[in-house]
């Protein structure tokens, strides 16, 4: 599978703006980095797996422990389809 290199983008540009404090923005481009990998790589991809990572460290460390909880039940998913 070729990789794509829109989530990687938006995954470092998320990962800049939440260092510079704009974190609004940061969780709309990690949120948004999930969904395109999704859309490109499907929901159970290892990709897919690194964009709700990062998505749900960024919910941990910004106290968001609900959503970061939600998030790896997901990845779960995931981990397990890539044991198939």
């Amino acid at each position: 599978m070729k990789r794509d290199a829109r989530v990687d983008a938006l995954m470092a540009i998320a990962k800049k703006l939440e260092r510079e404090g704009v974190t609004d923005s940061a969780e709309q481009l990690y949120r948004k980095a999930v969904n395109t990998s999704e859309l490109l790589y499907g929901p159970a991809s290892p990709r897919t797996g690194l964009a709700l990572l990062e998505l749900m460290t960024f919910c941990e460390s910004h106290d968001n422990s609900q959503e970061a909880d939600n998030l790896w039940k997901r990845l779960r998913i995931v981990f397990l389809e890539c044991e198939e």
